[in-house]
């Protein structure tokens, strides 16, 4: 028997919220692809891994900061653990980095943020990763890029990221976004190291 076509959802994007909410996750070391990261033990946090960045250096993370992308990202599928970092220069941006490669930190935004009108058409089936229930923080990021002078992101395909239980995924919308909307940033000179 064929499967009903599922209708698309809307949800309603909220600014990104860089904070500690102290939550549990569901992190199972078995899933994970970055066991060639040094785990050690830290008397203040517990366990923690230590990664490698080329952009913030050597890292300690706890198991808890990482985020479980099952599908990975568009050109980046076999990398599934990620970590959200804030940014040193820019209230706006925030810094995706991968746990298995110390090359890769995407600089991040709230899309709403800069487009208020801003609306997402997704597949439910798509969100099925993400394990949302009634009272999980889901927040709704894009990609940040430099192309020449401007400052552009990605509102086709933006990730989701269910906070509360430390999931997210990158879907390719149904609607028509645009893939390279120009952003204005506050503090562009201050990010002028991203390009």
């Amino acid at each position: 028997m064929p499967n009903k076509p599922t209708k698309p959802i809307s949800i309603d994007v909220s600014a990104f919220e860089h904070r500690d909410t102290g939550e549990s996750t569901n992190f199972n070391p078995k899933t994970t692809d970055c066991l060639q990261q040094q785990t050690v033990y830290n008397d203040k946090l517990g366990v923690v891994m230590q990664i490698q960045s080329t952009r913030f250096g050597k890292l300690e993370i706890s198991h808890s900061d990482l985020i479980f992308m099952p599908h990975g990202l568009i050109g980046f599928e076999d990398y599934r653990h990620w970590i959200l970092l804030a940014s040193a220069d820019s209230e706006e941006v925030a810094w995706l980095q991968s746990v298995a490669l110390p090359n890769v930190a995407l600089p991040m935004i709230s899309p709403r943020r800069f487009i208020p009108e801003y609306r997402l058409h997704v597949q439910r089936r798509d969100l099925d990763v993400l394990q949302m229930h009634a009272r999980d923080k889901v927040f709704v990021l894009s990609i940040l890029n430099k192309s020449g002078k401007h400052w552009t992101t990605n509102l086709k395909s933006p990730i989701i990221m269910n906070s509360t239980r430390r999931l997210a995924v990158q879907v390719i919308l149904t609607d028509d976004q645009p893939l390279s909307q120009p952003i204005i940033l506050a503090d562009e000179q201050a990010l002028q190291q991203v390009a």
